[in-house]
């Protein structure tokens, strides 16, 4: 059985080396698109982490092996931003491009440990349910199941229009994936009669805003002359400001909260059981 000290010290090993990514990612002088992105991943997981560690989250074996998985795949990152700090010359070209697959190759394990790491909390609520264990849970309120029904058909219609424009950005693409998982996540979780405290209801609240927001981004790449517009930003500047629905940093603001949405609502769910 993992150990509660064990855990600790993973998460608190996690967000240790998910800071000095995120410092590292900022100084790079060589791959900074792809030093960016990762950079982006690394403080969605950072606040993961960070949330985990004020819950004083208690996994089961399974998912603690998770978290060290994960663990080594950050300080792949680490060592990877860490070896873009030199100025990139005509010799260092041919690295810089090898390189750079390296870093799509660390995106996807990211992405497996992460779904893993999902269906694993995911399966952990349904087998409480069954075994009665959701007893000191109230079913949703008719409004509630109401508005999760609505966020299933909207991620759902996101997903379908985002076929349609075969993008091939990944900073879109990436969106999308979340946005499905989303809808996937959302259509469990209706049928599953769980309570709704205030947590829970601010991460759901949080999740329809950023559903919207995704589809004003689709929205935006369906129409002529997009590069020409700029939309009243919802979620990062204040003061009224804006932001080009085409800058890549923007769109993955949105796709990687939407990836934490998913990865923390199971787990706020579990500890209320």
């Amino acid at each position: 059985m993992v150990v509660v000290t064990g855990i600790t010290g993973l998460i608190s090993i996690g967000i240790y080396i998910a800071d000095k990514v995120i410092r590292l990612a900022g100084r790079a002088q060589r791959n900074r698109e792809k030093c960016r992105l990762l950079k982006k991943r690394v403080e969605m997981i950072r606040d993961l982490l960070t949330e985990l560690q004020s819950q004083k989250w208690t996994p089961d074996p399974g998912t603690g092996k998770l978290l060290r998985d994960l663990n080594d795949a950050i300080d792949e990152g680490r060592a990877l931003v860490e070896s873009c700090q030199e100025r990139r010359t005509w010799s260092l070209l041919f690295r810089t491009q090898k390189k750079a697959k390296k870093f799509d190759a660390l995106g996807e394990r990211i992405s497996e440990i992460l779904a893993m790491f999902h269906i694993a909390n995911m399966n952990l609520i349904v087998k409480t349910n069954r075994n009665g264990g959701a007893a000191a849970a109230k079913a949703c309120a008719p409004s509630s199941a109401g508005e999760v029904k609505k966020m299933v058909s909207m991620a759902v219609s996101i997903v379908e229009e985002a076929k349609k424009l075969r993008q091939n950005r990944e900073e879109i693409q990436q969106l999308v994936q979340f946005v499905e998982q989303a809808a996937k996540q959302m259509q469990k979780l209706q049928s599953a009669n769980l309570r709704r405290d205030p947590k829970t209801k601010k991460l759901l609240v949080d999740l329809q805003d950023l559903l919207q927001q995704a589809d004003n981004i689709l929205f935006h790449h369906r129409q002529p002359h997009r590069n020409n517009t700029r939309m009243a930003q919802a979620f990062s500047c204040t003061g009224g400001g804006y932001y080009s629905q085409d800058e890549p940093e923007q769109i993955l603001e949105v796709a990687y909260r939407i990836e934490y949405v998913v990865q923390f609502l199971p787990l706020t769910i579990i500890l209320q059981i």
